[in-house]
């Protein structure tokens, strides 16, 4: 699942890095469009004749992203109000597939007033990655046993509608232990009610028909006209209807199965979450007011649990304060659920006025942080029994550029003096932690598997995992070394390319897994 709070373009300016875009970037920058550090400065009054095409260029990119990094049966969320929800109905459409649109919520969250009319409420639009992969998102109906299935004309005019349902269940509950000779009579005390078949299944009478003569059609194989001044519904939809067991034609009338819709179990096109509730909670969390209207945290949690199984991930691209994180710990201690989140943020500066930044936060990125761990504080100390998850530690990542060495010239162009530099191949600024972080990512091993450290032989040596990978970053590695780690036979082990005590040792620690542990998956960096 994703969720999305992306800015709303309300004519104000804002900022956001764009890698998608680099052609007229010196353009850009040459007429203030762009910083010294290439973050897109974005003029965007309501005069401007680029007013929607600025936003909807910074969204586009990124849906097609999202769209990618969905699993089939994926969904996103994204929240909108008034201003650009055409315009990103249209960019959804062509980024998802009109065919994969599932709703436009409407989030009736407060009261506001505009010009001309009180706006009480937001949208949030739905789309499936492939909505064939959401079988289990089709409303669900189960086959009504007896008439208290919600037939609300039943005995109408013979007192409340309540009381019509109660006597007739009581009816059929008396008759359903009598004989045959009982379960008759009560099939013609019913009559004008309901049909019942012999497996006690209710179905009541409907009008297939509309007004103006028309041809006969065909109920269950048998020719019927249509009563004098009314005509039937279309052949097909009748056909359709008898194929799925929902309607019979007995006693000259149609009836038509009834079913219970379990509304409860399916989400609903309006959802009513006042959006004071974000900023209460976030301030009562965190002590001040220092986030301008963060989404309410359940508002999230309510869509996470349609959308998330119990082992699913939910991203959010534009974090924020961190309330789709929230959402997801909440309901992971609610259920036991074992869900994961990836909040990405820009480390946008906190202006030095604000609250914020007077409350110690210096970036977006800071406030998030804070967040989750004090909500993780809450679950934590929450009383709660041992089938809630209180697993509630996260990783905080930061994309940097490679941990090796940027290599400018050939061997030619390389003299005596600068042999040095290049005996080691990675930046001299880079922990073992980075190195251990981009041979995650390089062999695409899960960035949030436990990690713990040994010192064997004097080197520290982290295990991913147990031992789905070892890491040794450490210099004057030895063959002891190398044979004790191979003993491990872990399912891949990773050197550092200058870290062996001699050439000899570095050729032979294949040869040593070989021998040791020949599954082993090798890697040197």
């Amino acid at each position: 699942m994703i969720y999305i709070d992306p800015p709303y373009n309300t004519g104000k300016d804002f900022i956001y890095k764009d890698s998608f875009k680099k052609n007229l970037f010196e353009y850009e920058k040459d007429g203030g469009q762009r910083n010294k550090d290439g973050a897109r400065l974005v003029s965007n009054p309501e005069t401007s004749g680029r007013f929607h095409s600025d936003w909807l260029s910074m969204m586009l990119p990124r849906l097609k992203l999202a769209r990618n990094l969905l699993a089939n049966n994926g969904v996103i969320f994204i929240s909108i109000d008034d201003g650009e929800v055409a315009n990103l109905r249209k960019l959804c459409d062509e980024t998802f597939g009109e065919n994969n649109f599932i709703s436009q919520i409407i989030w009736h969250n407060s009261s506001r007033v505009s010009d001309y009319i009180a706006i009480e409420h937001e949208y949030v639009l739905v789309y499936a990655k492939n909505i064939s992969f959401l079988e289990s998102w089709r409303i669900k109906r189960k086959e009504s046993e007896d008439i208290l299935s919600g037939i609300k004309k039943i005995r109408k005019g013979r007192g409340s509608v309540e009381d019509g349902i109660k006597f007739i269940k009581q009816k059929i509950e008396y008759y359903r232990k009598k004989d045959k000779e009982n379960k008759t009579k009560l099939y013609s005390w019913l009559s004008n009610y309901v049909n019942i078949d012999e497996d006690w299944q209710v179905y009541y009478p409907v009008d297939l028909t509309g007004e103006g003569a028309g041809p006969p059609r065909k109920f269950g194989g048998k020719l019927i006209p249509a009563p004098e001044g009314r005509h039937w519904m279309g052949q097909d939809y009748i056909d359709q209807l008898f194929e799925e067991g929902r309607i019979v034609y007995r006693n000259d009338r149609a009836y038509r199965k009834l079913y219970i819709q379990e509304s409860e179990d399916n989400l609903k096109s309006i959802v009513t979450i006042p959006t004071r509730r974000g900023s209460e909670y976030l301030k009562g969390l965190l002590g001040k007011d220092i986030f301008d209207k963060p989404k309410p945290y359940d508002l999230v949690k309510h869509f996470a649990k349609f959308a998330l199984g119990d082992c699913d991930i939910a991203l959010d691209f534009f974090a924020g304060s961190a309330t789709t994180a929230h959402a997801v710990m909440q309901l992971n201690a609610e259920d036991g659920g074992n869900r994961r989140f990836v909040m990405v943020q820009l480390p946008e500066i906190c202006n030095e006025e604000s609250e914020a930044s007077k409350a110690g936060y210096k970036t977006i990125s800071d406030i998030a942080k804070e967040r989750i761990r004090r909500t993780g504080e809450e679950i934590v100390n929450e009383e709660h029994d041992s089938s809630r998850n209180c697993d509630v530690g996260f990783r905080v990542l930061k994309v940097d550029t490679s941990n090796m060495k940027d290599v400018y010239y050939t061997p030619d162009q390389t003299d005596q003096e600068n042999l040095a530099n290049l005996v080691d191949n990675i930046k001299s600024d880079r922990t073992h932690e980075d190195l251990l972080f981009q041979v995650l990512i390089d062999w695409g091993v899960d960035l949030a598997l436990p990690i713990s450290n040994e010192v064997i032989q004097n080197k520290k040596i982290f295990f991913v995992d147990g031992n789905v990978l070892i890491a040794c970053f450490e210099t004057s590695v030895t063959e002891e070394l190398v044979k004790e780690l191979a003993d491990r036979k872990p399912e891949r082990v990773v050197f550092r390319n200058g870290g062996f005590v001699s050439d000899s040792v570095k050729i032979n620690a294949e040869q040593i897994f070989k021998q040791l542990s020949p599954r082993t998956d090798i890697k040197v960096i």
